[in-house]
């Protein structure tokens, strides 16, 4: 991903015009004084009692070299650990701020986040995690989340935090999402 990074960053000096890359690996951006993006993988929390399915079905597991469920885990309870210290020093030192939060997988278990064909899955901690009690989902400066990972797309406002939850992906190469706008955009602040 660093090397992804790196050709970017040459790309953008020799003159072509790319816009402007940020790799968001626990990465705070701020847009603007009252606009700021936080973004991480936010690996998920794989339940004790889909581990060993997880770990046969999810590719991610045979393609990855030394990728085990416990790398999966800590990688995870670092990104929320990462989103829950900075969404609280957010709220408590700029509350004014408008937060969206960027993840791949998905932070909720909300039915209008999933696939109606993957309800009931075996191996859905695979692909999303509850965070309904956690600080980064519940503060009230974060006022966006979008995320991909689970190939469904979604656009709906949770009641309770009142925060767009937002998934546009494309899908597979050979079954796209149904409901991904290639042209869709989204308007923070």
């Amino acid at each position: 991903m660093r090397d992804f990074e790196t050709a970017i960053e040459k790309e953008r000096q020799s003159g072509v015009l790319l816009g402007r890359f940020v790799f968001l690996d626990k990465t705070r951006v701020d847009l603007s004084s009252k606009v700021t993006i936080l973004g991480c993988t936010l690996f998920s929390d794989i339940l004790t009692e889909q581990k060993e399915l997880v770990s046969m079905k999810l590719k991610d597991f045979d393609n990855i070299d030394d990728w085990a469920i416990e790398d999966h885990k800590a990688a995870y309870n670092a990104d929320l650990a990462w989103l829950n210290d900075q969404v609280s020093q957010l709220a408590t030192s700029e509350p004014h701020l408008q937060v969206t939060i960027l993840t791949h997988y998905s932070p909720t278990l909300d039915p209008r986040s999933m696939d109606p064909r993957h309800t009931g899955s075996k191996i859905f901690s695979g692909f999303m995690t509850d965070l309904s009690n956690e600080i980064c989902w519940n503060s009230p400066v974060v006022k966006t989340w979008i995320f991909g990972h689970t190939h469904f797309n979604c656009d709906f406002v949770d009641e309770g935090t009142r925060k767009r939850i937002l998934a546009n992906q494309r899908g597979y190469s050979r079954s796209p999402s149904k409901g991904f706008d290639p042209e869709k955009t989204v308007t923070l602040g």
